[in-house]
């Protein structure tokens, strides 16, 4: 499994897409899926890789983070 943590150690919120290249960890990445924060939501979100690169959308408040599994 693969993951990718996004953490905002900025004192200003951080929205939009972060880009990162296709491969990761040497495999390519064809689709990230957000992990929810909390139990209540079963699944999070949905990012397709397109063009050699996988952006993922967040909104984070300064000391937040979002976790994705990749695949």
């Amino acid at each position: 499994r693969r993951y990718l943590f996004v953490f905002n150690q900025s004192s200003q919120p951080m929205r939009g897409p972060i880009r990162f290249p296709s491969m990761l960890a040497g495999k390519p990445a064809v689709r990230a899926v957000g992990i929810p924060a909390t139990a209540d939501r079963i699944a999070g979100d949905v990012f397709e890789a397109h063009g050699g690169e996988l952006a993922v959308q967040v909104n984070l408040r300064p000391g937040d983070a979002a976790l994705f599994e990749i695949f």
